[in-house]
């Protein structure tokens, strides 16, 4: 999971070497972050660790790009070790480009999609590289003769963000009542009608 706030972005990194009191941090980059070691027991080569990123022009790499940049301990700050999940009161604002990956594998596998809400907070550009990542792979496999369906409300609205409102089957406007139908559920509005 690729984790952020709006103040900043947060990324995993991986210690790989250690000289005098200073860590060297993996966040792919051609060059490491540098900073002072907080505790040397817990902070060992190999563990992975949370990074806040000041600097805006990081925020590249996490899109597959790589740049030649020197990190500085000012361009972000190294807020503790990650064990798993989200941690507490840092919200999760996309998926990461791993999960994006594996989601569009199944997609381009599969005959039939209904897709109901985005992967996270797309209408924020910096959080919308797994949303854009699945429409693409969405878009590629109605290519191949695969039925698309696109949820309504976020999901129509990706949509529209995204230009391929007539590049998939069909786009509802229905939002979670098209799941109820796709479900069999009986749906109020339909059953008052027809018992009329």
């Amino acid at each position: 999971m690729q984790l952020a706030d709006f103040k900043g972005r947060l990324v995993l990194g991986e210690i790989y070497h250690r000289h005098a009191d200073d860590l060297y941090i993996d966040i792919g980059l051609k060059f490491p972050m540098i900073c002072k070691i907080p505790d040397r027991k817990k902070y060992v080569i190999g563990a992975t660790v949370l990074i806040k990123l000041f600097n805006p022009e990081l925020s590249e790499p996490f899109l597959g790009a790589k740049k030649e940049i020197t990190i500085l301990e000012a361009d972000g700050q190294l807020l503790g070790l990650y064990d798993r999940g989200v941690v507490e009161g840092i919200k999760g604002l996309d998926v990461g480009l791993e999960t994006t990956k594996q989601f569009s594998e199944v997609v381009r596998r599969a005959k039939t999609i209904v897709w109901n809400r985005p992967m996270e907070v797309f209408e924020v550009e910096n959080f919308a590289n797994g949303t854009k990542g699945l429409m693409d792979a969405v878009v590629d496999v109605t290519k191949t003769g695969a039925t698309t369906i696109i949820g309504g409300g976020d999901t129509a609205t990706c949509c529209v963000k995204y230009d391929t409102e007539d590049k998939v089957s069909h786009v509802s406007t229905g939002c979670g009542t098209s799941l109820e139908l796709v479900e069999s559920r009986i749906l109020p509005g339909v059953d008052t009608l027809t018992s009329v």
